[in-house]
């Protein structure tokens, strides 16, 4: 029972980083606010599977209560809202490099951002396990 607590709590992480990520980035429609730049396939797998995996770590963090990979899963996930967002609507990117650069330079790397988002939070994930396979292994 309380294993299905945590994955309860995992699973609605994920679907709450879903909806925020989504709504945030406009991939799913809202009348407040449309992006610039068309979604793709790649951002709504960047979005599935970011959220999911967040979703994952929390779940795993819960029930170890171990702090390690924190800063894997922190990076990860700031990483995969920058990889879903349209780059022409993030307003601190646009004031950063201007709208030119922020699609000569920002845009090409958001495939390479995405996919970093999900080696951190797998890494984050794996320190998560790492502890629960080496506690069991010390107590036997």
């Amino acid at each position: 029972m309380k294993n299905l607590k945590h994955i309860l709590l995992g699973a609605t992480t994920s679907l709450i980083v879903f909806f925020l990520f989504g709504i945030l980035t406009a991939i799913i429609k809202t009348p407040f606010f449309s992006r610039m730049i068309e979604t793709t396939a790649i951002d709504y797998f960047f979005l599935i599977s970011t959220s999911i995996l967040i979703g994952v770590y929390v779940g795993l963090y819960l029930y170890n209560r171990n702090k390690k990979g924190k800063i894997c899963t922190y990076t990860g996930a700031f990483a995969g809202l920058f990889a879903v967002s349209c780059p022409v609507c993030n307003t601190l990117l646009v004031v950063l490099f201007g709208i030119s650069g922020v699609m000569l330079y920002f845009e090409p790397l958001r495939p390479i951002l995405g996919w970093l988002a999900i080696i951190l939070l797998i890494i984050g994930i794996s320190y998560q396990i790492k502890v629960k396979i080496k506690y069991k292994l010390d107590t036997l």
